[in-house]
């Protein structure tokens, strides 16, 4: 038969390992958070430097959507006075 002490003996090691074993969970815890943090910190800077690349490729269209816009310009502009030259070559003819 047991004894009392011996009964408190094996409760206390079961209590121990119990606390062991919560201790050992938190710690797993507690290193997931710590890699999920710095996780999210990476993917916050990546997304905050592609933001700052899209903003510099969104200047950049806009700006050959304007040299474009200028280039139509000229190319009809162009187009009119050689239709007005071949209109006046024609006349002489």
């Amino acid at each position: 038969m047991e004894t009392t002490s011996e009964t408190l003996s094996a409760a206390d090691a079961n209590e121990t390992a119990a606390l062991d074993l919560l201790e050992n969970k938190i710690i797993a815890i507690v290193d997931q958070l710590q890699e999920a943090r710095a996780l999210r910190e990476q993917a916050e800077a990546r997304a905050a430097e592609l933001e700052g690349k899209i903003s510099q490729l969104e200047e950049s269209v806009n700006q050959l959507r304007s040299e474009n816009s200028a280039a139509d310009k000229v190319q009809r502009s162009v187009r009119s006075r050689v239709e007005s030259l071949l209109e006046r070559i024609e006349s002489i003819g």
